[in-house]
This record gives structure tokens, C-alpha cells and sequence, in this order.
């Protein structure tokens, strides 16, 4: 097992999961023509299915519940319903909601940490997140063994939250935690439903369905780059960027998909699919100061990446390593760890296309032998790479 897939396997105390897709693990280490690169995601790309990771939930109930897959297929189609249950075993569903999600976590039976991570991890969705009030429901009825209808009739009793202001979200430390620290650690002591409705009241003005921590990391890599130094110089002028420009910069030549729906084919989809436009940032940044009952727009996964992947991983020191696959398997777990875990978003994974060039372009960063049409920078190579891939599906 690599070090890479190691780093992946180790997501908390007690859950470790499968390892990720060899085949596109390897591939990611072992291309460094882009034209290969372009044929593999056109083309050959194993992206992960929600048939895949449901058998793969279902087996891994078999063994934990001591019953048989029958069984547990019977529940899911009772639970969650045959329509349903018959599109997603099909391989029909491409995708699943968070409700969907939700449902087959109660109909099988998942710890909270365990649904936490099967809604990140196989279903490329936010995992639970203690700063919205619905979430901790969920986790409360999940770890206490109650059914998906009884936590919806707890979020409806709650529901009046939904139209409480949030609060500024630049918060201090509580004796060395951030509130979202101190709100996790509370909500596992929770052990009965008046307990549960005593902790949302007392805690309502410190709830949001945004996540605050991925809008926290967002602005100060945002405002990092708009003090970036560097690319005055590159512009030859002493103003800073304007937003137009750091979109541009964090846009890696990802297109807009209008009107091209027709000739993309699911890959370049997934890689294109909510690239940062500037009304977007503009909408983001433009509400750091909150007013009465206005929300901060959610950072999406992908914006925070290409803004992290601009300030961070632009230019890896590759020395302070034994050796490139070590280097990557560092970069990979800060993004995990530093970036993605603590905002409740999906962590790397190789099946993920967006997330399989980014692994692709760290890998021949810290390349030191990557000639000029590798590239030996993480952006410039996802740069060069996002170009080529759409220049193509433009010929096409």
C-alpha cells in the first residue's frame, strides 16, 4: 500500500475505509504527457458510482449486523423506497441528495461518524456539521438508534431556526477552541431527546447552515491573494488584483458549460461543474459585513481548492522530502486535514476527477526532473492541462 493511500485510509478513531482505486492512483503517478492525460479522463476514468459505494455499504452492514444482503435490501427498499432503492442498486442514479443519503444511513443503521463519512466520502456531500441545528439532530438520532422520521419531526420543531439571523462568524477561542470545537464536543454528551431540545435553544444564535469554517479559510486565502506581491510584479503595477483578475488566475481555463451540455461527456462535467464565476466572489466576499437577516453564501468544495491549490501548493519545496511520492502524500494530507476535514467537506479522492487532476499536477510539481511540458508548478499544470482537456471537447 502506498503512503499516499495510507494517508487517505486514516479518517478518524475507529472507521478506516477501503483503499481508493489502485488503478487511478497509478494512473496519476505514472502520466506525465498531457495528451495521455486528456485521453484518460475523455475517455477511460473510473469514476465512482452510487451502485459501487451502496454494495459496498451493504457488505460492510452484512458483516456489522450479522444479517444477510437480502435482508438489508429488503430494509433499504422499506426505509427508503423501491423506486429508489431500484435506481441506485441499477446504476440509473448518478447521484445521490443529502436526503437520499440520509436515508440510507438510518435504514442502515450507520453510527453518526460512519454516515458522516459515507455522505463525504461516497457521496461527494457535506458530512454533519454541528453549526447547523439539523445536523446535530441527525447525528443525536443516528448515534441513538432512531428513525429518519423521528429526526424530521424534530427539525420541524426547530424549524423557526431557520429564519434566525446568523451571527458574525469571526469568533473568538473558547479556552483554545473555536466554537464549532466547543459545539461537536458538546453535542456527544447529549443522551435524551429534552436534553437535545435544551442544547438547540440554548444554542440558537450560534447556528447556520453555512459553513463557517470553509468561509473563514476562503477569505483568508482570498485576501492573500489579493495582497500577493507577486502578481503586481507579474502585472508591472502597483495596484492589486481586482476580484475579475483572481478569478481568471483561479479559473485554470475551466469554460462556462453553457450551451455545450450536449457534447460533455460525464468526466468533463464533473471537472467543469461550478467553476468561480465573479458575480460568485463578488456575492461571497461582499458579505463579510452581515446585515439584519443576510446569510454569507457557501463556499463551494471546488472554490476553496483552486484557492488553497494558488496560495499553497503553487510552488512545493520538494527538498525537504526523502522523496516525490512522500511529498505528495504531505500535500495531500494538509489539504485533508487542514483544509477539508474541518469544513465538513469530502476529502481527496481519486475517483473524483477534479480531485485526480489536482493529484496529477502535485505529483510532477514536485518533480524536480518535470520539463517544460509537465510543468513543474501544481497550478500551471492544471492550468495547461484544463486548457487542452477543453480545448478538445471544443473540436469535438
Amino acid at each position: 500500500m502506498s503512503i499516499i493511500q495510507k494517508s487517505l485510509m486514516q479518517i478518524n478513531d475507529d472507521i478506516c475505509v477501503p483503499a481508493l482505486t489502485d488503478f487511478a492512483e497509478k494512473q496519476a503517478h505514472g502520466m506525465a504527457d498531457i495528451n495521455e492525460i486528456i485521453r484518460f479522463l475523455h475517455d477511460d476514468f473510473p469514476i465512482r458510482t452510487i451502485k459501487e459505494e451502496l454494495e459496498k455499504e451493504i457488505e460492510l452492514r452484512v458483516a456489522a449486523l450479522n444479517t444477510t444482503r437480502d435482508e438489508i435490501v429488503r430494509n433499504l427498499r422499506k426505509k427508503c423506497g423501491e423506486v429508489n432503492v431500484n435506481n441506485w442498486l441499477s446504476g440509473k442514479a448518478k447521484a445521490l441528495t443529502k436526503e437520499s443519503a440520509l436515508k440510507i444511513a438510518f435504514a442502515l443503521q450507520m453510527s453518526a461518524k460512519e454516515a458522516s463519512w459515507f455522505l463525504m466520502q461516497s457521496c461527494w456531500l457535506d458530512g454533519l456539521y454541528m453549526r447547523d441545528y439539523k445536523d446535530v439532530i441527525y447525528r443525536y438520532c443516528l448515534d441513538g438508534k432512531l428513525e429518519y422520521n423521528q429526526a424530521e419531526a424534530l427539525i420541524k420543531q426547530h424549524s423557526y431556526l431557520d429564519n434566525v439571523p446568523n451571527p458574525d462568524p469571526v469568533e473568538n477561542a473558547v479556552f483554545g477552541e473555536c466554537l464549532t470545537e466547543v459545539l461537536d464536543r458538546n453535542v456527544q454528551r447529549i443522551s435524551s431527546v429534552d436534553e437535545l431540545n435544551e442544547f438547540i435553544l440554548k444554542n440558537k444564535p450560534n447556528f447556520g447552515s453555512f459553513r463557517r469554517s470553509a468561509y473563514k479559510k476562503f477569505m483568508e486565502l482570498y485576501n492573500t491573494i489579493k495582497n500577493y506581491d507577486a502578481i503586481r510584479e507579474m502585472q508591472g503595477t502597483d495596484d492589486y488584483p481586482t476580484d475579475e483578475e483572481i478569478c481568471r488566475l483561479l479559473a485554470m481555463n475551466i469554460p462556462s458549460l453553457k450551451g455545450k451540455q450536449s457534447i460533455i461527456n460525464t468526466v468533463l462535467k464533473k471537472i467543469a461543474e461550478d467553476a468561480l464565476p465573479r458575480t460568485t466572489l463578488t456575492e461571497i466576499i461582499g458579505k463579510q459585513e452581515l446585515r439584519s437577516n443576510k446569510k454569507i453564501t457557501e463556499v463551494k468544495r471546488k472554490h476553496l481548492l483552486l484557492m488553497w491549490l494558488y496560495v499553497k501548493a503553487g510552488n512545493p519545496d520538494y527538498s525537504e522530502y526523502s522523496d516525490r511520492q512522500a511529498a505528495v502524500a504531505e500535500c495531500i494530507y494538509t489539504i485533508n486535514d487542514d483544509l477539508l476535514e474541518p469544513c465538513g467537506m469530502p476529502l481527496i479522492d481519486l475517483r473524483n476527477p477534479f480531485d485526480w487532476v489536482i493529484m496529477n499536477a502535485l505529483n510532477y510539481a514536485y518533480f524536480t526532473g518535470a520539463g517544460e511540458d509537465e510543468g513543474g508548478d501544481t497550478v500551471e499544470r492544471i492550468n495547461k492541462v484544463m486548457e487542452q482537456l477543453f480545448k478538445r471537447m471544443d473540436e469535438e
